[in-house]
């Protein structure tokens, strides 16, 4: 439906919805470094996740968006795992989020330019997503392996919100993450 198209794409897709976040976040914020997280393996819980990762990667590409693919990062999976480092096969317990924020972290720290070592301000990160950075823990405990004195770290996520322009929660109802509080206060952030 033409609702479903916005600055020429088609956000009824996840490709498209995914593109269309990267162009209007760039277009809201040209001078943000903008990162992309690929989610760990959750395939034991909701089926193949391949094909979403993949198009992630390529779409970041694309975008020349610097991502980490936390199943293919060195390491990882020898020491997350989804039956101890979980809940429910999915959102991480606390052990969870210490193991992914120290990868997140180091990987922040690894794209830092010689121009942010010289910046005088702290350096914003707003942490966008679904309910596995809606519960706080992401800006928390990202905050802790990151210096308070060059960054500041605030969480935007909208437990079961989705890029999809017409995308729903586990119950049916609208929850496009474009449309929520949390997106728009990240935009302001």
């Amino acid at each position: 439906t033409p609702n479903d198209q916005i600055d020429g794409f088609d956000t009824s897709t996840i490709a498209g919805a995914f593109e269309n976040l990267f162009a209007s976040a760039l277009k809201t914020a040209p001078d943000a470094k903008i990162g992309y997280i690929i989610n760990y393996n959750i395939s034991d819980k909701i089926g193949d996740m391949s094909a979403y990762a993949a198009a992630a990667r390529q779409i970041c590409e694309k975008w020349n968006i610097p991502y980490i693919d936390l199943d293919n990062t060195s390491g990882f999976s020898s020491y997350f795992n989804l039956k101890k480092h979980t809940t429910d096969l999915v959102h991480p317990n606390s052990d969870g989020y210490d193991i992914i924020s120290k990868y997140i972290g180091n990987w922040m720290m690894s794209m830092k330019s010689e121009t942010d070592k010289n910046h005088k301000e702290k350096i914003r990160i707003a942490c966008v997503g679904d309910s596995i950075t809606a519960v706080g823990y992401w800006q928390n405990r990202l905050q802790g392996h990151l210096s308070a004195k060059w960054y500041e770290v605030e969480g935007f996520g909208e437990s079961g919100s989705t890029a999809l322009s017409n995308g729903t929660d586990g119950y049916g109802t609208p929850k496009a993450y474009r449309d929520s509080d949390p997106y728009r206060k990240s935009i302001k952030y």
